[in-house]
């Protein structure tokens, strides 16, 4: 049996945080999964936080105040638009993804999720085309 939570990323209260780069979707078949920043425990707004760069199923962003947002992508289930093979696991960009060269250098990291150099224009996702 699976479980699905429905999320990959969360910020909860956080304040002055960045969510960047990153690609964030559920594995073959869920449908669910989603970048999400929310409240504290006593009700306040996470604030100043940066999300930027990401490729994801859904952002849940509603939550924080202050937020930078650029350059994200909501996927929604259009994985096939995305990715080379997401049933099989492949979560590369496929060639034509509308994710490429769609970033900014902009508190990016300069090494991908595969320590391979970012290159101008930067690719939306944890991954460099």
């Amino acid at each position: 049996m699976q479980v699905e939570v429905g999320l990959a990323i969360g910020l909860y209260g956080m304040n002055n945080s960045r969510i960047v780069n990153n690609t964030v979707v559920p594995r073959s078949p869920a449908t669910d999964s989603e970048i999400r920043l929310t409240n504290q425990k006593d009700g306040t707004p996470s604030s100043g936080n940066i999300v930027r760069n990401n490729l994801a199923r859904t952002f849940n962003t509603g939550a924080a105040i202050n937020t930078q947002h650029s350059n994200n992508i909501t996927v929604g289930t259009a994985f096939s638009t995305y990715f080379a093979d997401h049933p099989g696991g492949d979560l590369y960009l496929k060639q034509g993804s509308p994710a490429i060269a769609t970033g900014t250098a902009r508190d990016a990291p300069t090494l991908d999720a595969d320590r391979k150099p970012r290159s101008a224009p930067f690719d939306v996702r944890a991954y460099e085309y």
